[in-house]
């Protein structure tokens, strides 16, 4: 039996029924090793003041949540999972601090979980990805080693975002609608960087500066063939690597295409 600081009712009633049979406190501490001389003593001491081995209500303070409070808070919590601790305060008309609403919680195995960002994937886009996978899936190790994968990213200033917190686990949050939507990109000052990486190397981050002959200044197809031309030749190699970037319109528009079979770079598709 592990150790527990307080002993049951049953085992409280049977040090009580061995010592009445004049069984000595070391005699019962042999029996139940694991309970100290003292508690026997003590357990024995206190046996009239107990009723069926129940101890008498500890003196002190009264809690102050009562028993309708426990079923106001999970029920607020199973109709709106991002409620803040705030607002279950005020549930029970701030009775409590915050650290009791949490433990509480704790002890139904509650707590916040960090919203997770929602994904841009439809059920289109599930479905190519689905296609991707089953057209690569007798890829070995060794052939996943041979690819090189890119991407780009931008930086931007000023769309950071409070995030937001909910009582459902990240696991179940796509599927009860509990992810928190990305920021909305605004015209701030920004900078998109492209890498590439491999099992064995990577790249670092190489600024992508904007095509200025064209309508926006953005990142064009233009911008994206003079990368390729300039970095893959030493990057990637030819004889047995494959180059991976996204579908994404200027990376798959004809100058771009042109200049990767001309270098003849296989690229997975």
């Amino acid at each position: 039996m592990a150790y527990s600081k307080e002993l049951t009712p049953a085992l409280r009633e049977r040090i009580c029924e061995l010592h009445a049979i004049n069984w000595g406190y070391k005699r019962i501490h042999k029996r139940y090793p694991w309970i100290s001389l003292s508690t026997i003593r003590y357990t024995i001491k206190k046996e009239p003041e107990r009723r069926m081995g129940v101890s008498k209500p500890r003196s002190g303070r009264p809690k102050k949540l009562t028993e309708d409070d426990k079923p106001r808070i999970l029920y607020v919590i199973a109709e709106q999972p991002r409620v803040t601790y705030e607002d279950l305060l005020s549930e029970v008309s701030y009775k409590v601090k915050k650290d009791s609403i949490r433990r509480l919680l704790n002890a139904e195995n509650m707590r916040k979980w960090r919203c997770s960002w929602r994904p841009y994937l439809d059920d289109e886009h599930a479905a190519k990805r689905l296609q991707w996978a089953s057209r690569y899936r007798h890829f070995t190790p060794a052939d996943w080693a041979r690819v090189y994968w890119s991407d780009e990213c931008t930086v931007e200033r000023g769309i950071g975002i409070r995030r937001e917190w909910t009582f459902i686990r990240p696991r179940d949050q796509p599927k009860k609608g509990e992810c928190q939507g990305l920021p909305h990109r605004g015209k701030q000052v920004k900078q998109m960087f492209w890498a590439e990486f491999s099992a064995t190397r990577r790249t670092g981050l190489i600024p992508l500066f904007g095509d200025p002959s064209s309508q926006r200044g953005g990142i064009n197809r233009f911008v994206i063939e003079e990368l390729y031309r300039r970095v893959l030749p030493t990057l990637l190699p030819t004889e047995d690597g494959i180059f991976m970037h996204d579908n994404a319109p200027t990376h798959t528009a004809y100058v771009v295409r042109d200049a990767l079979e001309e270098m003849e770079i296989e690229v997975m598709i």
